[in-house]
């Protein structure tokens, strides 16, 4: 009987010890959910109290850029606020306008540019929103630069990486060349500091992985926007506009170089079929 009351109450510490066990983990895993809508919360209202938002610029960044005899090449752009210039002192010097500007000027013929980037927009919103009407600008480039608000947001990888995926795939099955840029370097916005601006980074950093998994697996084009212009933003103050947010004129001039190279790249990579793309 001593015997059997003896495994009877070990059972039951066992017991007691597992749900226990389950308890903790239950509350580690809410503890973690919390922590990240506090996150998602406290970068927002940070973002939001801070400064405002820079405005829109007036006008259309879509238009015929350069000149030339021959028919025009046809670059689509799409993404978030960045793409229709926002924080810029006018369409012109956004980097759409001045992409296309670099690629009329290499390919010595002109280049119909369409903008369908908008304001706030993440991966999902573009593969929802605006990835529909792309096929029916039989594009020759598509040049894709979001990922900033998937940060502020704290976006989850497995379903930024779900929605990249299937947005560089349907944009390479129009037949166009591919331009991923990489997420931005939002760690160095001046309107967050401290802790905030660590999870920023941190947040980033896991985004910009899938980025690079998800082009290097399409073959596309994969430009390191954070890695060519992160170091200048985080040392130059004025790269930012009124809005220490997105990019001045300044900033603005320094993403255009670094995508005009990515999709420079392409253009090469489209003449000469041997060549992978994604290979500088």
């Amino acid at each position: 009987m001593g015997a059997m009351s003896s495994l009877r109450a070990a059972r039951a510490s066992q017991t007691r010890s597992g749900s226990h066990r389950r308890q903790r983990r239950v509350l580690a895993a809410s503890a973690l959910i919390l922590t990240g809508v506090a996150g998602v919360v406290a970068v927002e209202a940070v973002l939001g109290f801070r400064g405002g938002s820079a405005p829109e610029p007036a006008g259309s960044p879509d238009g015929l850029i350069g000149e030339g005899d021959q028919s025009p090449l046809v670059l689509v752009v799409l993404g978030d606020s960045t793409g229709v210039a926002v924080g810029a002192t006018d369409v012109d010097h956004g980097y759409p306008r001045l992409v296309a500007g670099a690629l009329a000027a290499a390919a010595h013929r002109p280049v119909q540019l369409h903008v369908l980037s908008v304001s706030g927009a993440r991966v999902a919103d573009v593969l929802n929103q605006q990835l529909a009407r792309v096929a029916g600008l039989a594009p020759d480039m598509v040049l894709l630069v979001v990922g900033g608000n998937d940060v502020v947001h704290l976006t989850r990888g497995r379903a930024a990486r779900r929605d990249l995926r299937s947005l560089i795939r349907a944009c390479s099955a129009t037949g166009a060349s591919v331009v991923v840029a990489g997420v931005p370097a939002m760690g160095t916005t001046r309107r967050v500091a401290g802790p905030l601006r660590s999870l920023i980074r941190l947040v980033e950093h896991r985004l910009d992985r899938v980025w690079r998994e998800e082009t290097s697996a399409a073959d596309a084009v994969r430009v390191e926007l954070a890695r060519e212009t992160g170091p200048a933003f985080a040392a130059d103050g004025t790269l930012f506009s009124g809005d220490l947010f997105h990019p001045s004129d300044k900033g603005y001039a320094l993403w255009a170089r670094v995508l005009e190279g990515g999709v420079l790249r392409a253009r090469a990579a489209r003449s000469s079929p041997r060549r992978r793309p994604g290979v500088p």
